[in-house]
């Protein structure tokens, strides 16, 4: 009984350091811990079964069958989840950049407005003001459109 413990407990330490281990691994070494998760299994599995009379014989013999299918599944998912995750990053970072785009059109469309108003403005006002203001005006907003034509 003392043996059964003692290879039950080693296989179920064992088990739970690769379960470990395969949770916390992002990359494809994954599926290489998961073939031991299920030989570890199989392993305590045949421990258990009390008809076995060898042990740690035929586990991979026995798991194959099981391994390939699950592994291959494993991989088809990982490339599909890669490429999402590769394409929604790009999605995120071109409507980002249009986002920003259109940002700075609506800051250029507020600014051209601001000095069409400006503008019209000055030629309304233009009997009220003398020539020198009015021209010194004039170029203020001439200065101000080609800072704006020179930043753009």
């Amino acid at each position: 009984m003392r043996i059964f413990f003692y290879f039950f407990n080693a296989k179920l330490f064992n088990l739970i350091l690769l379960s470990i281990w395969f949770f916390t691994t992002r990359n494809i070494l994954n599926y290489g811990i998961f073939f031991n998760i299920i030989i570890a299994v199989f392993q305590m599995a045949q421990a258990l079964d009390t008809t076995a009379s060898k042990v740690d014989e035929n586990e991979l013999l026995t798991a194959l069958p099981i391994m390939i299918p699950i592994l291959l599944t494993f991989l088809l998912l990982h490339r599909i989840i890669k490429y999402k995750s590769k394409n929604d990053i790009l999605n995120e970072e071109i409507e980002q950049e249009i986002q920003e785009v259109l940002t700075a059109i609506n800051a250029l469309e507020e600014h051209e407005d601001t000095l069409v108003a400006e503008l019209i403005s000055l030629r309304e006002n233009q009997s009220n003001l003398s020539k020198a203001a009015y021209q010194k005006e004039l170029l203020r907003i001439k200065a101000a459109i080609e800072r704006k034509i020179a930043t753009d």
